[in-house]
């Protein structure tokens, strides 16, 4: 026990804590609800996503809604895993956000992209 009369747990020297694990879970699952909810959101405004294609001319347009897509889900879900990662590394919150944006821009590019160009060819 601490002076303040609050425990501090030990970590375990294998690294494995349960207790971190369902957190890691809780908070991707968080991270996911928030950026469907956004898209939910923007579709229910009447934004016209899935009609953004290549062959419509709108590249730019589609490239800049990836980028915002992959902002959101890469700074959403940095931060919330974030929350778990400090508790065992020492790494600033704006490193590890930062690092996880770059990877969920090659998501979105690579994997929400063709779905929504196939999304708009199948009509």
């Amino acid at each position: 026990m601490t002076a303040s009369g609050a425990a501090r747990e030990v970590p375990s020297s294998s690294g494995w804590e349960v207790r971190l694990y369902w957190r890691w879970i809780a908070y991707n699952s968080i991270a996911f609800v928030i950026v469907l909810s956004v898209g939910v959101a923007l579709a229910l405004l009447g934004s016209d996503v899935l009609h953004l294609s290549l062959a419509s001319r709108h590249v730019v347009a589609a490239l800049v809604i990836a980028t915002l897509g992959a902002v959101l889900f890469g700074g959403v879900l940095g931060t919330l895993q974030w929350l778990v990662v400090k508790e065992r590394v020492p790494i600033p919150r704006k490193a590890w956000v930062t690092s996880n944006i770059g990877p969920a821009l090659l998501a979105w590019l690579l994997v929400i992209m063709p779905a929504v160009i196939g999304a708009q060819n199948s009509d």
